[in-house]
């Protein structure tokens, strides 16, 4: 039997096929993305990715964030936000911590809906990520009570479960681990009795619980405490023997407090080196295991930090900044730094460079290159009779650094 269609029904189809196949003989070109790394050549720990297809929103199918050929993030409506959103609230962020220093290709890549793909590709490199300060560096335990778990809201979809949580602090991030063997990590920053939580690191998709990377013997780890943009909490920390208590001065997130605040027991033992006067490096392992120390005759050294070479590199109060090799392989330098210096807090700049700061017979700002050896100081700006102590790279891709003078202030290095 012929089957026949209504002459209206025919038309309706042959105009769908048209439009149809004009969408599939679209170029590629017709289709643009932007995002907001571009032009970036140096990444800080944080920064907002968000990728701006040149398209309507209705002609885009998904919007994959790609790091390294490997896709770490999905977003199906706008904004198209690495580490999602709450349609438009509560933006996530792109952390680099968990990344090996380097360079790095970063690729926010648009599928539209007649199945054309258009990448934008950003080589940056990625700066080494601080480690924690050894007293808090490790794994802890606590059990969440219900009377713990009653601080949550619920409006960010239920109470954290009841049971044995592990809180564990490295170079990538704070990581609570629950007891139903899934968790999800944040960005953190810790200093001297304070500590700074950010928001949650995104290294994988994830969505409805699915998803996330698996570490420490748990699995499904992404996903957020309360939203993708923390929000952001400030805790007081204090370590005796082997527990550590933590009390919020300042937290946005209430299921996040659910579960931090407390008294918390090690379960890895804390390496330690005296931090002031001591004359060897030392190799320091974030669990249990043995350290090595490498004398160092003369010196008074004073902070390491990883840099772009594979390298340590350190500062000497006797006046020279200094290189250790993984291997323990010492070398020092002074040509360029000034008579008198004392060089004291160093930190990674943007520039790949080691910065430090120098309270010595002339005040500076210093600058190491790890590839070439060269050190310069520079002490235009600085208050008369300034004292810089420690510095940082700051979330806006700038160097920042604290004055011990009479006038104590905070100033930056651009």
């Amino acid at each position: 039997m012929t089957r026949r269609f209504p002459l209206l029904a025919l038309a309706l189809l042959a105009a769908v096929t048209a439009v149809a196949s004009a969408l599939a003989a679209q170029p590629t070109s017709s289709v643009s993305v932007t995002s907001t790394l571009d032009g970036k050549k140096v990444l800080p720990i944080r920064i907002r990715w968000i990728a701006h297809p040149r398209i309507p929103a209705s002609q885009v199918a998904e919007v994959d964030f790609l790091i390294d050929g490997k896709v770490r993030w999905i977003e199906h409506t706008p904004p198209y936000v690495y580490g999602g959103d709450d349609n438009g609230h509560n933006e996530g962020f792109l952390f680099t911590s968990w990344l090996t220093p380097g360079e790095h290709h970063f690729t926010a890549r648009v599928t539209a809906a007649n199945g054309t793909r258009t990448p934008d590709t950003v080589t940056a490199r990625v700066l080494p990520s601080p480690a924690p300060p050894a007293a808090l560096a490790g794994a802890w335990t606590r059990t969440v009570t219900a009377q713990d778990a009653g601080k949550a809201q619920p409006q960010y979809g239920g109470t954290p479960p009841v049971g044995s949580w592990k809180l564990i602090f490295d170079r990538v991030g704070a990581w609570e681990l629950d007891p139903t063997g899934s968790g999800l990590a944040n960005e953190y920053d810790a200093e001297s009795g304070v500590l700074h939580v950010y928001a949650p690191i995104q290294m994988a998709p994830f969505d409805n619980g699915q998803g996330g990377v698996s570490r420490f013997g748990h699995h499904k780890i992404g996903g957020t405490d309360c939203t993708a943009a923390g929000p952001f909490g400030t805790y007081r920390w204090t370590v005796t023997g082997t527990t550590l208590t933590l009390a919020p001065l300042h937290e946005g997130c209430p299921d996040r407090e659910a579960v931090w605040e407390g008294v918390w027991t090690r379960t890895t033992a804390a390496p330690s080196v005296a931090q002031h006067g001591v004359r060897t490096l030392a190799s320091l392992p974030t669990l249990p295991g043995t350290i090595t120390e490498f004398p160092d005759a003369g010196s008074n050294n004073a902070q390491v930090r990883a840099g772009v070479d594979g390298n340590l590199w350190f500062t000497d109060r006797a006046g020279k900044i200094g290189r250790i090799t993984t291997s323990g392989a010492i070398t020092e330098f002074n040509a360029g730094l000034n008579p008198g210096s004392q060089p004291f807090s160093i930190a990674s700049g943007p520039d790949g460079n080691l910065w430090f700061t120098d309270a010595g017979a002339t005040s500076a700002i210093g600058m190491v290159d790890p590839r070439t050896h060269l050190i310069q100081e520079f002490s235009a700006g600085l208050n008369p009779g300034g004292k810089p102590a420690g510095i940082v790279l700051g979330t806006d891709g700038k160097l920042w650094f604290t004055d011990n003078s009479v006038s104590t202030l905070s100033g930056r290095s651009e």
